[in-house]
């Protein structure tokens, strides 16, 4: 028969009370010397773990300044889950009374527990109570509860990385497996590990199990479930830390497509984990507000003990366009491939088609793709059936019945004829979207000015493009975490008088989804929502005047907007200050004061990055996540109004 004894653990002089522990400790009398108090003491463990084949443990009571210590008994209540509804099965036995012995100052009440009844991982609540004393020291009532957790083996030291939360970083977590329900598993204080102090804000509250359920048979793939699970990062505005969130958590999402990132992507050969790969939603939970989940890559990621992760990666890099003696039109590429790559495949299809999409209509049999081995690669394309001058070359690598990986690069071909973008030489570029959403102070991360080459469409005049403005080689706050080399963002300037900015990817995303950039007058051109002269008629398209294209400053309640900044799906209003200009090179001679703004911005470039690079791993500022989304909209007058949509709570 195992017996645990459950008291105070320290002395307590400020309550001056008698220690539990059975060895001879001095007592320290109370202050006010003078009445008996009988009490349990205030850091009596209350959350009671047995161990298996435990039968009692002893709840530790106390008495201070009694001066005659005679042998006293007092009547002991307890209530709460001392047995199931009807009495036939009983969890504890709990004695009536409690006794202290002649000159004792502590006596333990001694409770049985039937382990068989109780159960693994079924926590019981119990009330023990006195209400005979009349004492301001006397804290003669406590609530615990009681359970019997399920035996758990280490597997070793495994890997674990939170891209969300922690970005790219592996550390080494102990995993462990549940012995009574082999689909259990568990990561040890994950979170004490990715926590970094100094670079995050770090709450108390980290969970200290990460609990990961394999689900089989409920979706073509083995599920992993989690319960939400405390992170430890700390919201700075909202108060309250993030949670990890399994999508099964919420019935809406628990389905086949939304769940499908939380999975077991491989197994080991004697039928363990050897990978499982997780998309949580991070949630504030008193708040009820979700962060974006950004996009369909998984965040969280779990290497098992004894598992090595096969390599199946893939890059490909565009290389040009070939056309053979019978006609038939090649994307022609170079292509690397991991070690354990063996089947390997690529197609070419639109660049605005979703790669992920392609890749498992590939899988599925629904479109025809080239197999391809590493090296250079040659893969047809029919550009009168494509109709498309922007396209991309896909290539996604198949395993064990399945795509692994997939990994694409666009070009544009213009079937033969001679590309109608020309070079007009450098002009300037002040960004007033993407920075202003991730800076709290303007000083540390101020609007920049650079220099970047502008191409205009020969066969459309007024149709530019701006080169590289948010490229790793070109964006002053650029941290190797930005756009490839070769992007641009269109400008339609057809007309002078009606400016827009079309929706479109600026190639990357900071962890809140793939950002999209968009002007008012696009928005609503776009959308249908109202005819092109309504939409001038309002004054939501920018203009070009003496060689500068600018945009208008809207009014929103008590704030300025001239854009909107996609973070995936969700537009955020943006360009608040008003700054964005793009200087023609035509007119750049005329501008010196921007000319030399754009110097200045470049000199400071690597000041600039470290700034940036804080701002963006903290959080998006107040006008992202404190303000709700607010959009403009036409009236029946085609004047402009505000109306509000939430798109989430914080």
């Amino acid at each position: 028969m195992k017996k645990f004894k459950y008291g105070l653990l320290s002395l307590l002089a400020i309550l001056s009370i008698a220690s539990c522990d059975k060895n001879d400790y001095e007592y320290i009398p109370a202050s006010d010397a003078g009445q008996t108090s009988i009490s349990f003491p205030l850091d009596t463990e209350t959350e009671i773990k047995l161990q298996d084949g435990d039968t009692e443990f002893d709840i530790c009571m106390t008495r201070t300044n009694s001066e005659s210590k005679e042998s006293i008994t007092l009547p002991l209540y307890a209530s709460g889950d001392l047995a199931n509804e009807d009495g036939s099965v009983v969890y504890f036995e709990v004695p009536s009374s409690v006794t202290f012995e002649e000159g004792k100052d502590t006596a333990y009440i001694n409770v049985k527990a039937n382990q068989e009844a109780i159960g693994y991982d079924n926590e019981k609540k119990i009330t023990l109570s006195l209400d005979t004393l009349n004492s301001s020291y006397a804290y003669a009532k406590i609530e615990f509860t009681v359970s019997y957790p399920a035996p758990w083996t280490s597997l070793g030291k495994g890997k674990m990385c939170d891209v969300f939360m922690a970005g790219n970083v592996y550390v080494d977590v102990e995993i462990q497996q549940n012995d009574l329900d082999p689909s259990l598993f568990r990561v040890v204080r994950p979170y004490h590990a990715l926590c970094v102090p100094g670079e995050y804000e770090v709450s108390k509250d980290v969970c200290e199990y990460l609990q990961l359920q394999i689900v089989k048979g409920k979706f073509s793939y083995d599920f992993v479930y989690f319960p939400p699970s405390s992170t430890g990062y700390f919201h700075s505005k909202y108060g309250e830390d993030i949670y990890a969130v399994s999508p099964g958590s919420f019935q809406s999402l628990f389905n086949e497509e939304t769940c499908a990132y939380n999975r077991v992507a491989e197994y080991q050969s004697e039928g363990l984990p050897g990978e499982i790969i997780l998309e949580p939603m991070y949630y504030l939970m008193e708040q009820g507000g979700y962060f974006n989940k950004p996009g369909k890559e998984p965040l969280i990621d779990i290497i098992f003990p004894g598992y090595v992760k096969a390599d199946y990666s893939a890059d490909v890099k565009y290389a040009g366009v070939m056309t053979d003696a019978a006609g038939k039109t090649f994307a022609v590429a170079d292509l690397a491939l991991g070690e354990d790559v063996e089947d390997a495949r690529a197609i070419v299809v639109p660049e605005i088609w979703d790669f992920s999409e392609v890749a498992q209509a590939v899988l599925v049999g629904e479109l025809e793709a080239t197999e391809v081995e590493a090296g250079r690669i040659e893969v047809p394309f029919d550009f009168e059936e494509l109709q498309e001058n922007k396209l991309q070359i896909i290539v996604l690598v198949v395993a064990k019945g399945e795509v692994k990986t997939v990994d694409s690069e666009s070009f544009e071909y213009y079937g033969g004829g001679a590309n109608p973008w020309k070079s007009i030489g450098t002009g300037l570029y002040t960004d007033d979207f993407l920075i202003p959403m991730f800076r709290d102070d303007p000083a540390e991360a101020p609007t920049p000015t650079y220099e970047v080459e502008i191409m205009e469409n020969t066969e459309t005049p007024g149709l530019y493009r701006v080169m590289d403005p948010y490229s790793n080689s070109v964006y002053p706050y650029a941290e190797d975490d930005c756009a490839p080399d070769g992007m641009y963002l269109v400008i339609n300037a057809t007309n002078p008088n009606r400016v827009y900015i079309p929706k479109q990817s600026i190639g990357f995303d900071w962890g809140y989804g793939e950002m999209f950039i968009q002007s008012f007058g696009a928005y609503y051109l776009e959308s249908g929502a109202a005819s092109e002269d309504q939409i001038a008629a309002a004054g939501f398209f920018g203009t070009v005047e003496n060689g500068v294209i600018t945009l208008p400053l809207l009014k929103n309640g008590d704030k300025l907007v001239s854009a909107l900044l996609y973070l995936g799906d969700t537009p955020y209003l943006t360009g608040a200050a008003g700054e964005f200009k793009i200087v023609l090179p035509s007119a750049v001679p005329a501008n010196q004061a921007a000319k030399a703004a754009a110097k200045r911005t470049a000199a400071k470039s690597a000041s600039a990055k470290r700034a940036a690079k804080r701002v963006k791993k903290a959080k998006l500022n107040e006008s992202a996540f404190e303000k709700a989304v607010r959009m403009i909209r036409l009236s029946s007058a085609d004047k402009c109004k505000m109306t509000v949509s939430k798109a989430r709570k914080i």
